[in-house]
């Protein structure tokens, strides 16, 4: 099982011919707690980045690299597997394990 306490590198582009899967980037959907599903803090945060762009950058946690967890949320929100909804669950719970919440980063 992989490890998401922290984000790891993936290609500039994961999802061309030799690049790597959806799947492989992100926890399975079941594992992911009911509560990222709606309008709790990382799900407005992940919403209003896909829909409106970012205004700027959460604050990593200690021993998480920004520009790291950054590329690999940026992957899955560009990614064309799931569906918006699922992508939006997958983006917020890694925020949450990744990035401290400050009012200055969630502002919803």
């Amino acid at each position: 099982m992989t490890d998401f306490s922290k984000p790891f590198a993936v290609d500039d582009n994961p999802f061309g011919k030799f690049g790597s899967s959806f799947y492989s980037m992100v926890p399975d959907l079941k594992d992911i707690p009911k509560e990222f599903e709606g309008r709790r803090e990382w799900s407005i945060w992940a919403r209003e980045w896909f829909f409106k762009g970012l205004r700027e950058y959460p604050k990593p946690k200690e021993g998480v690299d920004l520009k790291m967890a950054m590329k690999h949320l940026a992957a899955i929100q560009r990614s064309w597997e799931p569906k918006h909804e699922d992508k939006e669950v997958y983006v917020a719970y890694l925020a949450s394990l990744w990035f401290d919440p400050t009012p200055t980063t969630l502002k919803g």
